[in-house]
């Protein structure tokens, strides 16, 4: 989040976070707290987040949505 790197595994509908950087991610997705938690949250939807530039997606998107299926 920001200039801080997190780490997150998602399987079987679960997540684990941790600070660091992934060896090889599925995905990355440089982004603010503030974007992340409004699609977290539901007041911004994630394809509208993207449309908007406010969350980019390197690499897997099926990665990210489900991501951000888990969370909310």
């Amino acid at each position: 989040l920001g200039e801080v790197p997190f780490k997150l595994d998602v399987s079987d509908g679960r997540f684990e976070a941790r600070h660091g950087e992934a060896e090889s991610p599925d995905a990355t997705i440089p982004s603010d707290p503030d974007a992340i938690t409004g699609v977290v949250f539901r007041k911004n939807p994630l394809g509208k987040a993207m449309q908007a530039g406010a969350i980019e997606v390197d690499g897997s998107r099926q990665a990210v949505r489900a991501l951000f299926r888990s969370l909310t």
